[in-house]
């Protein structure tokens, strides 16, 4: 047994590797709760390795919503300090959350600056900002303190989506089209809430064709 040495990830070069690591990861109990099995996780770690995070750091920067594996916000940052980026963010009206204007500069490793805002007007206008204090559950019987953070956190979220729509003009080469697990989150959500608010029912209809008596399946 050796002490010391520099401390490096253990990256899979093979098929069998990252089948290998992503068995070991699934049978450990300690993978996200929507990979269900070993597939799914070596699915994940392909992904991560694609855009440059080592296995286990993608274990930790990676979601899945609807069958998608999203990047966190909180992963952008290191990934692209990780490839010698920059990144500034500030706030402009801090005090005054409506009328607060989240601000991103991202510059890329030559030099080229790409900057980004994000205001609660802005929220507002997507439908995202929340000023419910309790929502409905789902069967409409109770009331809940509201669980969203665009109502708990809505100066961060500003932040984050700012960062995100920065990140993706100034490093879509690094990103390389990865989903953002919040962005993915809130439409998610705004969708469940419109099937709740206003279902959309399917009618099917056996139609008889007169002259050659065929049944026809329509939608």
């Amino acid at each position: 047994i050796k002490a010391g040495g520099p401390i490096e990830a253990i990256v899979p070069q093979t098929l069998e590797d990252v089948f290998r690591v992503a068995k070991l990861i699934h049978d450990s109990g300690l993978a996200p709760y929507q990979l269900k099995n070993a597939q799914s996780v070596a699915v994940v770690l392909l992904k991560g390795m694609e855009i440059g995070l080592p296995p286990m750091a993608a274990m930790e920067c990676f979601g899945v919503i609807n069958g998608k594996a999203c990047i966190f916000g909180d992963g952008i940052p290191a990934l692209l300090w990780g490839n010698k980026f920059k990144i500034r963010e500030w706030y402009e009206s801090e005090n005054d959350l409506d009328q607060c204007v989240a601000h991103c500069v991202i510059t890329r490793p030559d030099g080229t600056e790409i900057s980004g805002t994000y205001s609660a007007q802005d929220a507002k206008d997507n439908m995202l900002w929340d000023m419910r204090a309790k929502v409905p559950t789902k069967n409409g019987q109770e009331q809940i303190i509201n669980p969203s953070p665009w109502y708990r956190y809505k100066k961060r979220m500003l932040k984050m989506r700012c960062r995100i729509w920065a990140a993706r003009d100034a490093a879509s080469d690094i990103l390389k089209g990865t989903a953002i697990y919040e962005e993915q989150r809130d439409i998610e959500l705004s969708q469940e809430e419109y099937r709740e608010v206003a279902p959309v029912k399917q009618v099917r209809a056996v139609v008889e064709v007169p002259d050659i008596g065929i049944p026809i399946s329509t939608e």
